[in-house]
């Protein structure tokens, strides 16, 4: 298996406000999920995982979460990088109880395995989707985007190749 997208639909019993940005948010909540199953991420350290930003149910991107509505967001993982199946394990529960005691209900994960066509005589063709999610900031009457587009594009481009090392590009 190459990779493991999971699917999180969820609730929250308190409010929060994503003043701007709900990456920050996430990854928080899923950092605390994986180190419930032992696998450490560190603060500044590069993620072991990809994470889209909360939509609502009808698949609006959301600034503010409000108890008794569901939302959801997709997380994404390589198998080169952290064991997926401890990944699966930590996700699909009934809630997570973050570090300062917040519980985030669960309402139902779904699992999607990305693996390489096998009937490829050992070569595979691999095409990737990218979606951009900017934060715009005013910051000396002109708007500046966070993260930078062209830091995105660097840091992907370095995770690529850092994928493929090894391998016949």
């Amino acid at each position: 298996m190459l990779g493991v997208s999971l699917t999180v639909r969820f609730g929250v019993d308190w409010e929060v406000v994503l003043g701007s940005w709900c990456g920050r948010f996430l990854s928080r909540l899923v950092g605390e999920v994986l180190e419930g199953v032992g696998v450490r991420v560190p603060h500044g350290a590069v993620k072991p995982f990809s994470v889209s930003p909360i939509f609502d149910v009808g698949g609006r991107v959301v600034n503010r979460l409000v108890p008794g509505s569901a939302y959801w967001f997709r997380v994404s993982f390589l198998c080169g990088l952290v064991d997926c199946g401890r990944v699966v394990n930590a996700f699909v529960r009934d809630m997570y109880v973050l570090s300062s005691g917040e519980v985030v209900r669960v309402f139902g994960v779904e699992v999607h395995e990305l693996k390489l066509n096998n009937d490829a005589g050992g070569r595979a063709v691999v095409n990737w989707g990218v979606e951009f999610w900017p934060t715009v900031f005013t910051f000396r009457s002109r708007y500046i985007t966070w993260p930078s587009p062209a830091r995105f594009l660097s840091s992907a481009a370095r995770s690529l190749v850092g994928l493929v090392r090894g391998s016949e590009v």
